[in-house]
């Protein structure tokens, strides 16, 4: 399922790439990229905090760009 999940996604970004090229800040790539799954019907999460855990210990804080259906991180 995440196989599926991941080319979905890794679809949705080539086609972002393939539409705007180089050049532009990371934040319109973001943009694009959540335009892109919101019309392919990936549901997604942006900006998510997550902690980090090392042998049960919490030892930071990571924020993901995307969480892609629970499953994927981007």
């Amino acid at each position: 399922m995440e196989d599926k999940l991941t080319e979905k996604v890794i679809g949705a970004a080539m086609a972002v790439h393939r539409e705007l090229g180089p050049g532009f800040l990371e934040s319109v790539y973001h943009n694009a990229l959540a335009v892109e799954m919101g019309r392919n019907g990936i549901g997604f999460e942006r900006e998510a905090e997550l902690r980090v855990t090392y042998r049960g210990e919490m030892v930071g804080q990571f924020r993901a760009d995307f969480i892609v259906e629970g499953a994927v991180v981007v």
